[in-house]
């Protein structure tokens, strides 16, 4: 699942993100589910925790090639706008489809109704997913404050996340109604755990799809994982200001060597943004110096460049009078009073 999401963006032989993210949010999302199933269902008549903690986990793990489907590479034949609404439609099937693998998983091992498994399933995810978008909305209002204009589909995201917001806090509320229609224990003969006869025989049969899976997926990074070094090469050079050598790394390479959802560097203060624009369009690529002008248009039509700058020098220089003939609308003198 890591690497189905992260194969296209992130190098998955430096960055252990991919790796490491999945692991740990699923054993932090268990243990808080997990303790929600255990004392709702008094699973302490039928085992320990920890024992059925393992298998609750192990279940959580076993829904994980649902999420293969966010390795479909939307970006080689849409938009960006329109590969950020397909990977958040995938983003709601897979994790319906998780949820509803679980309560089922966890209706036939308790023994309970599945009302009951809806309600110690759905409730501490809802809560759980609603403070992690909350979170995200903070890091999408430092955007939104000023820094930076939003592109669309980051606008689309900043949408959908106080829509999902809204949907946990309701979706709280209906797992509480839908669970409060049976109450009731574990009352299956066994505990979540299963027998230790019947792993030991089929450990073998049980890794064999996962290691399939990942030679698959190892397979299908490659190309990808190339395109993701030259945007982080591009990236270093960019930080640290070495433009002969960004130049000389450009030069060859159109934007089909990068990653289709590639973020170029952008300065996001309007002087910085001004004066990489100024100094370097005439030296890099076409389509990079096509994406700082696009950001400069967008910053002076809507205004939401904060921070103050010289903007009188800016209307006597070179850039200004170019921009002017190219954007009359846009670039005027009226713009001073909307940017300070």
């Amino acid at each position: 699942a890591g690497i189905a999401r992260n194969y296209d963006h992130l190098n998955l032989l430096e960055d252990k993100e991919w790796f490491l993210g999945p692991i740990i949010m699923s054993i932090f999302s268990t243990i808080w589910i997990g303790l929600t199933v255990f004392f709702t269902l008094r699973l302490w008549k039928k085992g320990t925790i920890l024992r059925n903690w393992l298998v609750f986990l192990s279940l959580f793990w076993m829904t994980a090639p649902a999420a293969w489907l966010y390795a479909l590479p939307f970006e080689q034949f849409m938009t960006i706008g329109q590969a950020t609404v397909a990977n958040f439609v995938c983003l709601v099937l897979v994790s319906s489809w998780r949820v509803a693998l679980i309560i089922r998983g966890l209706t036939i091992l308790s023994g309970v109704p599945w009302q009951r498994s809806f309600l110690v399933v759905v409730a501490p995810a809802a809560i759980e997913m609603w403070i992690g978008l909350w979170f995200k909305q903070l890091s999408l209002v430092s955007i939104m404050g000023g820094i930076r204009v939003l592109e669309p589909h980051e606008e689309f995201i900043k949408n959908a996340t106080i829509s999902m917001q809204w949907v946990c806090f309701i979706g709280f509320f209906i797992a509480l109604a839908i669970g409060m229609q049976k109450r009731g224990a574990t009352q299956a003969s066994h505990t979540l755990v299963a027998s230790p006869e019947s792993n030991s025989k089929r450990t073998f049969l049980i890794w064999l799809p996962p290691l399939i899976a990942l030679g698959f997926f190892a397979a299908i990074s490659v190309g990808p994982q190339k395109l993701v070094r030259n945007g982080e090469q591009f990236k270093s050079l960019y930080y640290n200001n070495t433009w002969p050598e960004l130049y000389t790394f450009l030069e060859q390479r159109p934007r089909s060597d990068f990653s289709p959802n590639y973020k170029i560097p952008t300065p996001y203060r309007i002087e910085e943004l001004i004066e990489i624009f100024s100094k370097h369009r005439f030296h890099v690529p076409t389509w990079i110096a096509d994406h700082w002008e696009a950001h400069l248009v967008a910053h002076m039509k809507d205004g939401r460049g904060r921070h103050r700058f010289d903007y009188e020098a800016f209307t006597g220089s070179p850039l200004f009078q170019e921009m002017a003939e190219k954007y009359p609308d846009v670039f005027t003198i009226g713009q001073r009073e909307i940017l300070e």
